[in-house]
């Protein structure tokens, strides 16, 4: 009887519905997209240089100079006469150098610049040019007629015995020239001197230095 009544209730519909069982779809993959170019590793920047300057350029009639300015610390600085280096440098921790020339410069116009490279690479050059001319060198004679015949020429540093007392114009250099022979000496001077000169390339008129004994 059971049976029959299953049986009976499917013809008449009277069973609930069976629900449909979908079949799952396949998903469909994105196509993938092009691979991304690996970008490059960014270069580090190179620093400008500190552009070099010049603090004290002193010529004396002579052609004597001393040059001193500032760069940035550790550049090696080449001081140019025009296309020409006259002079180089490594500046120091604070970016201070100073050129003290071997050899007088030559009468006549010069045009000074300054190259500085730096210990990254980087090379720098000064802004402003320093033009100046050394006159031509005198003949005694002329001096002497110049002054009237009563005196010899004046130099840079009148000496007496044991000191010099420093002219307009004068430096340690024309100093050493003139009371040792070789302006290189200068170095003599300033050591005997260090209680009145705090910078060599700073002398005034009229300050009375010591020489040593040693000629």
């Amino acid at each position: 009887m059971v049976l029959a009544g299953l049986w009976l209730g499917r013809e008449r519909g009277t069973l609930p519905p069976q629900s449909a069982q979908t079949e799952p779809q396949p998903s469909r993959a994105s196509p993938p997209g092009p691979a991304a170019e690996p970008q490059p590793a960014p270069t580090a920047a190179v620093a400008p240089a500190a552009r070099p300057s010049f603090d004290v350029v002193r010529v004396n009639p002579m052609g004597d100079a001393v040059i001193a300015g500032r760069a940035a610390p550790g550049a090696e600085v080449s001081v140019r006469d025009g296309a020409t280096e006259i002079g180089h440098a490594r500046a120091d921790s604070q970016g201070e150098w100073v050129v003290t020339l071997d050899k007088p410069l030559p009468p006549g116009k010069h045009d000074l610049s300054i190259e500085a490279q730096a210990p990254g690479g980087a090379v720098a050059t000064s802004q402003d040019k320093v033009t100046f001319n050394v006159p031509e060198p005198k003949s005694p004679a002329a001096d002497v007629a110049a002054a009237g015949g009563s005196s010899p020429p004046q130099t840079a540093a009148a000496a007496t015995s044991g000191t010099v007392t420093v002219q307009r114009g004068g430096t340690l250099w024309g100093i050493a020239r003139d009371s040792y022979g070789s302006g290189t000496r200068f170095t003599t001077i300033y050591t005997a001197n260090r209680d009145r000169i705090s910078n060599p390339d700073l002398i005034f008129p009229g300050q009375v230095v010591t020489l040593p004994a040693e000629r």
